[in-house]
């Protein structure tokens, strides 16, 4: 609380505050701290970074894909979406063939699906404004701090915003060694700090999310920026986009099938419930229906006389 409250200044240089569920990027960060870059005031900000960019940079960083070749693929992804719609609504009894179908799919089900993942070039308005990656600005106005693969015999370094860094890091220390992350040949400082910011930030994304809390448009929209940074950077990703497609999908098929016949269970149970209810009522109804037809008005009975004696006859038949 004191160094919440800034009561204690030294207290306050001594004691560093973390997020809730960073320990995972631990390692990357003692390192960063034995490394002393951290300890190092940075004024420098990403957004500093991205202003020398030159315009087509800029472009490059984040449409990474031609604009041609964007039409070509989303027009494969919207075939591949409607072919995979009817895995949609599984919940529903209505149609509950398309369940069974679920429940029976086979590799060429899957095979569509991952087309659909694989094809996805983002959306105006989605996950990419206008169909683009995207940094957010909380992340352009932070400091920078350096990082290298410097423990890995690399010699590359790269600046990111502080909050990420703790995540590249650990992402260098367990696969700098396969040089992943090196790039293509030129690739500049600034495209390599925008590239490896946006690789962090889905990192950082995907290790929020909980394996059942998968949807299938969150699979698309990390693959579709993974895909789009080894555009721009050169970073060989293609072992983390298969494990997407590979593991990921699979991962997120078995939880939908498991809430989808319980959700199904549940809606039959209730129905079945509430049926087995309405059964009953009718049933006391006529019990009671019964018994109670003796007991007739003195009024009603005449209603019923009349409506005996004239049976067959019109109305007209009153006045002749």
């Amino acid at each position: 609380m004191k160094v919440i409250n800034k009561k204690n200044a030294d207290t306050s240089n001594e004691v560093e505050l973390w997020a809730l569920g960073e320990h995972r990027w631990k390692l990357g960060r003692d390192q960063l701290r034995d490394e002393k870059y951290q300890t190092e005031r940075m004024t420098l900000t990403l957004r500093d970074i991205m202003d020398t960019l030159s315009r087509c940079q800029k472009e490059t960083l984040f449409h990474p894909f031609h604009s041609k070749d964007t039409v070509f693929w989303r027009n494969k992804h919207d075939y591949y979406r409607d072919l995979n719609s009817q895995f949609d609504e599984l919940g529903s009894i209505d149609d509950f063939d398309r369940l069974k179908q679920f429940l029976q799919m086979d590799i060429d089900s899957i095979d569509n699906l991952s087309k659909e993942i694989r094809f996805y070039r983002g959306e105006v308005g989605g996950y990419g404004e206008g169909g683009g990656l995207k940094i957010e600005e909380k992340y352009l106005r932070q400091e920078l701090v350096e990082v290298s693969n410097i423990v890995n015999g690399g010699n590359y370094k790269v600046m990111i915003p502080k909050t990420l860094a703790p995540i590249f890091k650990t992402l260098l220390l367990k696969y700098g060694h396969d040089d992943d992350f090196r790039g293509h040949l030129g690739l500049t400082d600034g495209m390599r700090s925008g590239g490896s910011t946006l690789l962090s930030i889905v990192i950082d994304k995907m290790c929020r999310t909980k394996i059942e809390d998968i949807t299938m448009d969150l699979l698309k929209q990390c693959h579709f920026y993974l895909l789009g940074i080894q555009q721009i950077t050169g970073f060989d990703l293609e072992r983390y986009m298969n494990s997407l497609l590979e593991m990921g999908l699979y991962a997120y098929l078995g939880f939908k099938a498991v809430r989808s016949e319980k959700e199904v269970t549940e809606i039959l149970d209730l129905k079945i419930a509430t049926l087995e209810a309405e059964w009953e009522r009718y049933k006391k109804n006529r019990e009671e229906f019964k018994t109670f037809k003796p007991r007739k008005s003195s009024v009603m009975e005449k209603c019923l006389r009349e409506a005996s004696k004239r049976k067959q006859k019109t109305l007209g038949d009153l006045w002749f």
